[in-house]
């Protein structure tokens, strides 16, 4: 992992509350899928990873089958974000079944710089045009969850971490989430020292 990846307990939750909600802020309507919302993260931390060297959470994702998970996301978020009156939980129906959703209400406040809460509101806004099968295809062509999961889940052993790292591959030269534009000169701007607002959060 990149150097200075080791924050407090609370500071990750913090981290991970700002980046979901601006992720939130970008979605159609305000909204994703839980599902979506665990993947939007892990690609939201690979772009940052990218091109400032940190992940923005600083949080650790684990391979499952059913992709990258953050650690702890059920506890760590899914309940924080209603708790602190930060989002809502609903029901959708997505193609016959129920799915949980987080909708983010009008009242929360981001504490993201301005930078990063644009970059994760385009990853957001593309996570939920998506269809649940193209962000499933895509979380399951990283090659650090295919490593990771060869590793321990597939074979049944515990969930294993994924190398970011190695994660990173997938986004190198072109982030499936943000390719819709021109991200060269927005991406650069992500640098710390031309963001300096956003220098503690990087």
């Amino acid at each position: 992992m990149p150097e200075a990846q080791t924050v407090s307990p609370d500071e990750k939750k913090r981290r991970l509350r700002a980046a979901a909600l601006g992720l939130l802020s970008g979605a159609q309507n305000r909204r994703l899928m839980a599902t979506s919302l665990n993947k939007a993260l892990f690609y939201l931390d690979l772009a940052v990873l990218r091109d400032t060297g940190r992940t923005l959470t600083r949080n650790t994702y684990i391979a499952l089958e059913q992709g990258p998970v953050i650690s702890g996301y059920q506890k760590r978020l899914l309940r924080d974000l209603p708790a602190m009156g930060l989002a809502d939980f609903e029901e959708d129906d997505v193609h016959g079944y129920r799915s949980k959703t987080l909708v983010l209400r009008d009242s929360a406040e981001i504490e993201l710089p301005e930078l990063l809460l644009e970059l994760a509101a385009r990853i957001g806004r593309r996570m939920s045009q998506a269809t649940a099968k193209k962000v499933s295809d895509t979380s399951h062509d990283n090659p650090g969850w295919q490593q990771a999961w060869d590793a321990g889940g597939r074979s049944g052993g515990a969930p294993e971490g994924i190398n970011m790292l190695l994660a990173l591959q997938q986004v190198a030269d072109s982030d499936p989430w943000l390719s819709d534009e021109d991200d060269g000169e927005f991406l650069e701007a992500l640098d710390v020292a031309s963001a300096r607002e956003g220098a503690a959060w990087l």
